[in-house]
């Protein structure tokens, strides 16, 4: 039963860490865009 818990809390953790990764990703990505198109202008 514990050894359950424990599986399922490191896949909780795996799919924040995926989940923060990918909106620091995101981030990092607009704001490249943002000062391409500041650039431009």
């Amino acid at each position: 039963m514990e050894n359950k818990n424990f599986h399922y809390q490191l896949d909780l953790s795996d799919k924040l860490i995926q989940t923060v990764t990918l909106i620091v990703c995101g981030t990092l990505v607009i704001k490249k865009i943002i000062k391409v198109q500041a650039k431009k202008k």
